[in-house]
């Protein structure tokens, strides 16, 4: 699937060649929030289909960081029912943020999405590491 665009080659955001994505000529007709060239306001569908446009499915992210958090929020309700759950990077198990045993870590600055782990599977990743 991809996303739908409409023909508006006046549109201060237009594309080169005269189109807008309709995400956000719908989310400009109904909030007036407009799209500018350079921003890095994103829009999330929340049923995952790009081409589903209603209002109702639009959410508008600040930026990406922001659209990459409802995501994994996303994930982890279907995987765990629980949105604040955390999907371990080693051996890829969901466990709630109060377990004892799982660790966040932020990947930087320049990215500020958060990698989870349980202390024991990263106690054995770093043990095969160093067995190289």
């Amino acid at each position: 699937m991809r996303y739908l665009e409409q023909y508006q080659p006046d549109h201060p955001a237009a594309y080169s060649n005269g189109c807008i994505q309709e995400h956000w000529a719908v989310i400009e007709q109904h909030t007036g929030i407009a799209p500018r060239r350079g921003s890095q306001m994103q829009v999330h569908h929340v049923n995952r289909n790009p081409s589903d446009n209603r209002p109702q499915n639009l959410v508008v992210c600040e930026n990406g960081a922001y659209h990459m958090l409802l995501h994994r929020r996303q994930r982890a309700i279907e995987a765990t029912g629980n949105p604040n759950a955390l999907k371990c990077s080693h051996c890829q198990k969901w466990s709630t943020p109060s377990d004892p045993e799982i660790r966040t870590t932020t990947c930087g600055p320049q990215n500020p999405s958060v990698r989870a782990f349980h202390r024991s599977c990263a106690n054995e990743y770093q043990n095969q590491r160093r067995r190289l």
